[in-house]
Order: C-alpha cells, then sequence, then structure tokens
C-alpha cells in the first residue's frame, strides 16, 4: 500500500512538471469509461509490481486477473481478461504527446478498435485512422486453387482483424485474426496472410509499401 501512494504521488507530481506526461500518470488517469473493469487501484498494483520486477497481475472488478504484459518509455501491453487486450502507444504530434489505444476483444476471433487521445483522455477525432480492406489481408498462393482458396477466406469468417503498436518504434499493423480457421488449416492460412503496416509522421500514419 505504501508504495502504491507513493507511485500516484509521483505521478502526479511528474504530470505536474513535465509537458509530456509519462506513461505510468496517463494509464494511472484513465476514465473508467475506456476500462470499466480495472479500477485505477488495480492499475497502481500493476505498475507498482511491473516497476518492481515482480507479475504484475491484479484481480479487476469482473473477478478476472488482469495483467501489465510489457511497458516501456512510450509503450504498454495490457491483458484485460481472458476475452480481451488493450495497447497504448505515446506519439509526438505537433509538438505535444497523443495517446494511441488499441483495444482488441477476442470473442469470438481477435478485433481491434483505435483511437487516439489526449493526455487528459480528450477523444481526438480529427487523427486519420488508417483502415485497411480486410480483402487485402489474404492473398493466395499460385499453389493453391481458387476453390480451396475460397474455403480457406469462408472458414475465417468475420473477417476479424487486430491491430497493434509497435513497442519500439511508431509504427501500426493490421493483421487478419485466423482464430476462427479450423486446425489443419492454420498453418497454410497463416502463410497467405498479408500484414499492413503504418508508419507515424507526427502527423499521419502513412502505409509502409512491401519490399
Amino acid at each position: 500500500m505504501k508504495r502504491r501512494i507513493l507511485l500516484l504521488l509521483g505521478c502526479i507530481a511528474t504530470v505536474a512538471t513535465m509537458p509530456a506526461a509519462p506513461i505510468d500518470s496517463i494509464f494511472a488517469s484513465m476514465p473508467s469509461r475506456l476500462l470499466p473493469f480495472v479500477s485505477r487501484d488495480n492499475r497502481l498494483d500493476c505498475l507498482d509490481l511491473y516497476n518492481n520486477n515482480m507479475q504484475a497481475v491484479a484481480q479487476n472488478e469482473l473477478g478476472e486477473r488482469t495483467r501489465l504484459l510489457k511497458k516501456t518509455a512510450d509503450y504498454m501491453h495490457l491483458k484485460i481478461s481472458e476475452a480481451s487486450r488493450m495497447e497504448i502507444k505515446l506519439l509526438t504530434h505537433e509538438g505535444d504527446t497523443l495517446v494511441g489505444v488499441a483495444h482488441t476483444v477476442l470473442t469470438p476471433a481477435g478485433d481491434s478498435r483505435v483511437r487516439f487521445y489526449t493526455t487528459t483522455w480528450q477523444e481526438r477525432t480529427d487523427v486519420r485512422v488508417p483502415h485497411p480492406d480486410p480483402a487485402t489481408l489474404l492473398e493466395k498462393p499460385d499453389s493453391i486453387s481458387d476453390e480451396r482458396f475460397a474455403e480457406w477466406k469462408a472458414d475465417a469468417g468475420g473477417p476479424w482483424v487486430r491491430a497493434f503498436f509497435s513497442p519500439d518504434n511508431d509504427k501500426l499493423t493490421y493483421v487478419l485474426s485466423t482464430e476462427t480457421v479450423r486446425r489443419e488449416w492454420q498453418d497454410a492460412v497463416a502463410r497467405c496472410l498479408r500484414l499492413k503496416e503504418f508508419r507515424w509522421n507526427g502527423k499521419n500514419f502513412l502505409p509502409i509499401e512491401p519490399e
């Protein structure tokens, strides 16, 4: 409890003194409307444990375990529950800090929604979010018949698309989810997947052309 109080005071002090708030304080101040079942205490517990090199796990208000999987100076990956994941990414935007959130729901397959906010969690509807055509995320190899490829596409369902930020750079990637594909086809379909990648240039996400 004492460590958690010190962490909270540190977050408050840092927000007051730094123009670009660190990811700890931004996560701690996230409104419940965006993370309804993970209380502020849950979040502070996860931060405290992670920052002390311990397993960052807290029991959320659904009675499930929420786990902080990875954190850097500008990136965070959170397993909210068995059916939900969230990534937070800080980006520089015209001298300010932009907060990107990719929320992925895993029912029946991973499907993501990407939104952007200010550091005080006001939504930035003026920031263009890429929406790649799901049809471009799967490419038929020459060795596969049109009929079999059509079966694979139908088996994938949805289509459901995952989006994820890179912890190492300002890249946003989209990939087709394949959890609903029957087991014996999983490996073959995985070889047909084509990622769509976008890089933040300070104002917009620009597509990265494949080499």
